[in-house]
């Protein structure tokens, strides 16, 4: 299963990553930026009154590839 990984920066400047599975898996770069500057202009993502999800910082797809023993 691929998985799309979005790579933000939160006010205080750290790396947070918000995780999706089930997203199409032919996204280009202008796709998937436009969907994460959504997601920082809704502001709807807060810690301790500090927005999560404050500024885009990448992206990637991870796949898993999981081997059932028994």
């Amino acid at each position: 299963m691929k998985q799309l990984q979005m790579a933000f920066k939160n006010e205080a400047g750290r790396k947070t990553t918000l995780k999706l599975n089930l997203v199409k898996e032919d996204l280009d770069e202008t796709a998937t930026r436009a969907a994460m500057d959504k997601i920082v202009a809704a502001k709807l993502f807060e810690r301790d009154g500090k927005q999560l999800y404050h500024e885009a910082a990448g992206a990637k797809y991870v796949e898993t590839n999981e081997q059932i023993i028994f």
